[in-house]
């Protein structure tokens, strides 16, 4: 491990390594190896992007293939919550008067409340920035 995972060349180098330096390099080997794992994850979700089978399916990163668990799942959920935010615009004309947008917000944070989330207000703002509320608005 010490030759081939951490490029140590020689006896001599290994002796002269604290127990705290070895363990140093093998973390630092470890990042390495996440880093390496992210790159070829990019390429990976690359390729998924551009085959996918229609525009409703969503897009995913290349962190979507390094999650591990419970982490994978919340984030799975997350990227859900805020695709069906971009989808409930999707079909409002482009000169949809601001109140009808801002009665479209209200009607999807509450539904993604509904669904269980308690971060909808944050999502709707992530996804469409200039459609939050502002002085003035009368639905908030």
């Amino acid at each position: 491990m010490a030759r081939y995972d951490l490029g140590i060349s020689s006896w001599d180098e290994l002796a002269d390594l604290t127990p705290s330096m070895f363990r140093a390099l093998c973390l630092r080997r470890n990042v390495r190896l996440k880093h390496e794992r992210l790159a070829a994850a990019e390429v990976a979700a690359a390729v998924y992007n551009v085959n996918r089978n229609s525009k409703e399916d969503r897009l995913l990163t290349g962190w979507d293939f390094v999650r591990d668990g419970e982490q994978a799942e919340k984030y799975a959920a997350w990227m859900d919550a805020k695709q069906y935010v971009r989808k409930v615009l999707a079909n409002v004309p482009y000169d949809a008067p601001r109140s009808l947008l801002m009665k479209i917000r209200g009607e999807a944070i509450s539904e993604l409340t509904r669904r269980g989330r308690t971060d909808a207000a944050e999502l709707w703002a992530e996804a469409w920035p200039s459609v939050v509320p502002q002085e003035g608005d009368e639905c908030q």
